[in-house]
């Protein structure tokens, strides 16, 4: 009598694992690329206002005399952002300590144009309304860099002639940043911002 051969089913499961597993590899690409995608468009996600502490100097109470408001004088401004470049590895990839650098800039220089008695100028009363808004607040980093490049070039012109070259290179500077790009993307570039305003407005 002839032998009949039973051949066995080879198990169906070790294809239903394979195919879950290819299945949990794309979605998880694709949660990862839309993280990704977002993290790009968010360049300036919304800070929660009690994670900044507002500290205009246009917010202080008028003076008792004059009716005037009573500036905090820059070199305090200046202290508090020199504290923060020396921690330069959370400028732009931090956003709440990056806001707070750019703020202490922009308060830095108006209160250094108070000083300097160029409060009327037309690049001053700009930078004015760019700090009429919350820290909380999404900033426009080319914008607000512009204004405070312009005052800057407005109380160099007038104080500090020689360093006219200096402003120059700021001017290059406000000019390679971006209000549309990630601000971690262009860390390098906030930096030097900050670094090279910073050092002007210290030798004013």
């Amino acid at each position: 009598m002839a032998e009949i051969k039973i051949e066995k089913k080879k198990p169906i499961w070790p294809w239903i694992v394979g195919l879950l597993l290819v299945l949990a590899v794309i979605i998880f690409l694709f949660y990862a690329s839309s993280k990704a995608d977002a993290d790009d468009t968010n360049t300036n996600p919304f800070i929660p206002a009690d994670t900044i502490s507002s500290d205009h100097p246009m917010d202080r109470m008028p003076d008792a005399d004059t009716g005037m408001p009573a500036y905090q004088s820059s070199t305090t401004y200046l202290g508090k952002l020199q504290e923060q470049l020396q921690d330069s590895s959370a400028i732009g990839t931090d956003t709440i300590k990056t806001t707070k650098a750019l703020y202490n800039l922009a308060y830095a220089t108006t209160s250094k144009a108070v000083e300097s008695n160029i409060y009327d100028s037309n690049a001053f009363k700009d930078l004015e309304k760019q700090l009429e808004h919350s820290e909380a607040e999404q900033v426009q980093l080319k914008s607000m860099s512009t204004d405070i490049t312009n005052v800057i070039e407005t109380i160099q012109t007038k104080r500090a002639p020689n360093l006219e070259s200096n402003v120059t290179q700021l001017k290059t500077a406000t000019q390679a940043l971006s209000d549309t790009a990630a601000w971690a993307k262009q860390d390098q570039n906030i930096k030097t911002y900050l670094m090279q305003a910073y050092e002007i407005l210290a030798n004013i």
